[in-house]
């Protein structure tokens, strides 16, 4: 049995390093539940298969309901499962199978999809958000960058598939660059995955098991896959999750029908081990790296050294780390830190977000000056940003030259209108610190 597809499969999706974010991010508790509840549901249809037990079609119904109800990514096995039931099962068990087995994932499908379209309306329509974090593609050029960028993190999905490193939480611009259709980067997966399409298609109908897999792979990574439309990130590993059934099924079979034929069937053990003892220790590295949000985002900023999300929440972390940290040496230590991704954040994506924490990550360096240009930038994209309003009359407090803080005091009654604060704040500095 250790020499089985089934259970190589399982160790090696157990240990596989991509699954790292899933298992340890609290947001992939719906990757796990969409995961768990489809595979019942898909062992439901099995041994409604083999018995033609009606309670257990029933069964299959209420799980994969659950599993969309846990996430949306859950909806391939709509096709999946009884597509393995024609792989792995004979013709007429398929066909017998198929109503019954189409009736119950449909019932528990549209079941979730009118919950869904209550909630969010009937008449809602999707916007494309005008921020980088919800819309990786807003600063590409046209369908070329669009589309070539899309089909190069496709390739990078069977690159980390099969070799796993390094690993990041981040595949954002700019660390993922954007490429054009015309680009190598883009042709070859484009190649790749018209090979795999086809070949998918014609072995698992031929009931191959490493075409189910393969297809299975294609299926799942599809709704995830910027193809139809955007989801917001390029890319994450937590979207492998579920592709990775199928992929490391394939890729399974294939190592055991290759050793077979070369008659090294005896090395199979020691294949399996050296890549379960690799895979094993690289999630483990990775588990340490997951510790909390500042070990994370402090590592990870070294891997995905030109993203504008995660030097803008490096910086974040370190300058929450400063709100605690006594050393005086550590601590001019960090706000150098901060100021460093927070300045290259800003570059690449000028936000209210960005300049905010620039401006208080000067602050903190005690660039006072430098912090009012920032919260004033802020101001400016949002007059009415009330933690940016608040910290630029800290920020005037330390100036000690009574004249330009009267400045900056008329630069905020331009920027933000005429409120009461700055007027205040004006006349004390004409009473107390010029005599007027």
């Amino acid at each position: 049995y250790y020499l089985s597809v089934s259970f190589l499969s399982v160790l090696v999706f157990a240990c596989h390093p991509i699954h790292t974010e899933v298992v340890a991010n609290i947001k992939g508790r719906d990757e796990l539940m969409a995961l768990l509840f489809a595979l019942l549901a898909w062992d439901s249809i099995l041994k409604y298969a083999a018995s033609s037990k009606p309670g257990k079609a029933a069964l299959a119904g209420m799980y994969f309901f659950l599993a969309m109800m846990s996430k949306e990514s859950a909806a391939p096995f709509l096709l999946l499962i009884p597509l393995s039931v024609y792989c792995f099962r004979s013709g007429q068990v398929f066909r017998k199978s198929l109503v019954a087995t189409s009736v119950s994932l449909l019932a528990g499908f549209i079941l979730f999809m009118l919950i869904r379209q209550t909630v969010i309306g009937w008449s809602s329509k999707p916007s494309m958000p005008d921020n980088i974090l919800s819309n990786a593609f807003m600063y590409a050029s046209g369908f070329s960058e669009r589309y070539g960028t899309t089909f190069y993190t496709l390739g990078l999905y069977l690159k980390l598939l099969l070799f796993p490193h390094p690993l990041t939480i981040d595949y954002y611009p700019f660390y993922i660059p954007y490429v054009g259709l015309s680009g190598l980067r883009a042709i070859l997966p484009i190649i790749l995955y018209a090979g795999l399409t086809t070949g998918a298609i014609l072995f698992a109908y031929r009931k191959n098991v490493a075409g189910y897999g393969l297809l299975f792979y294609l299926v799942a990574l599809f709704p995830v896959s910027n193809l139809l439309f955007s989801i917001g990130p390029f890319m994450g590993e937590r979207f492998a999750f579920i592709p990775s059934v199928g992929f490391i099924l394939a890729v399974v079979w294939l190592i055991l029908k290759g050793a077979e034929k070369l008659n090294l069937t005896k090395t199979v053990p020691f294949i399996f081990g050296l890549i379960l003892i690799l895979f094993t220790v690289k999630t483990i590295s990775r588990n340490f790296e997951w510790k909390d949000n500042f070990t994370l985002y402090t590592t990870d900023v070294q891997t995905s050294k030109n993203s504008a999300i995660i030097t803008r929440a490096a910086g974040q972390e370190i300058l929450i780390r400063l709100e605690t940290e006594k050393d005086t040496v550590k601590f001019k230590k960090f706000v150098q830190l901060a100021v460093g991704y927070l300045e290259q954040a800003e570059k690449m994506n000028k936000s209210e977000t960005e300049t905010l924490l620039l401006g208080n990550a000067y602050f903190n360096n005690s660039e006072y000056e430098k912090a009012l240009n920032m919260y004033s930038e802020t101001l400016k994209l949002n007059k009415n940003y009330a933690k940016a309003y608040g910290n630029y009359l800290v920020a005037v407090e330390k100036i000690p030259d009574p004249e330009l803080k009267i400045k900056y005091y008329n630069q905020l009654i331009r920027i933000a209108g005429a409120r009461f604060e700055p007027f205040l704040q004006k006349g004390v500095v004409y009473g107390k610190q010029m005599n007027n």
